[in-house]
């Protein structure tokens, strides 16, 4: 395949093929492409990793799903690619729920209904597809590369005094620097959680 789109849509064709043709199943007209799902895209926890947009929000009324960039291995995509397109067999209708889980069982699709990964019986018929298929033509892209780490932990101060009882954060480099550390507001000493 020359490009992700071309990969994604013959992956498509072939997860239809198999599970939802096979158990009689019509699919609506869908379009596959590599890009940001709507929210979630670029969490650092809880990644979206694929996205299906109901027909009716596309002017050309086709639904639309959406492969995260951030992804790249041939079972993780196809996997994310199938857990869509139940999406446009179930009309967007159910979200996660049962009509949902059904169709992703039915795709030997396992786990939670909103974080579904491969099953075995999945990855060993996706990964014969490949050979057909070839590689997903897709590096992935790296989320937040430039990202500085925190280098400063704020402690939590908490006032000894039963009458004031007053909480602050300050820095570990402040506390080393006050080390008989005594209340802003009243003066009695803190304790440093």
């Amino acid at each position: 395949m020359n490009n992700r789109e071309q990969w994604l849509t013959r992956c498509a064709e072939e997860i239809v093929q198999h599970y939802f043709t096979a158990n009689g199943i019509a699919l609506e007209s869908f379009k596959v492409t590599c890009g940001w799902p709507l929210t979630g895209g670029r969490a650092m926890k809880r990644r979206t990793l694929g996205q299906c947009f109901h027909a009716d929000a596309s002017h050309d009324g086709i639904y639309e799903i959406f492969i995260s960039p951030a992804i790249s291995d041939n079972v993780d995509v196809a996997t994310v690619l199938a857990h869509e397109l139940c999406h446009v067999a179930d009309k967007c209708k159910n979200g996660h729920r049962a009509p949902f889980t059904k169709l992703a069982r039915m795709c030997e699709l396992e786990g939670k209904p909103t974080a579904t990964v491969a099953g075995e019986a999945f990855k060993q018929w996706i990964e014969t597809r490949t050979a057909t298929l070839g590689d997903y033509p897709h590096a992935e892209i790296e989320v937040n590369p430039q990202r500085k780490k925190q280098t400063t932990r704020m402690h939590k101060v908490t006032c000894t005094s039963d009458e004031c009882g007053m909480v602050f954060r300050t820095s570990a480099k402040w506390i080393d620097a006050n080390p008989e550390l005594s209340c802003p507001a009243c003066a009695a000493p803190c304790h440093i959680a």
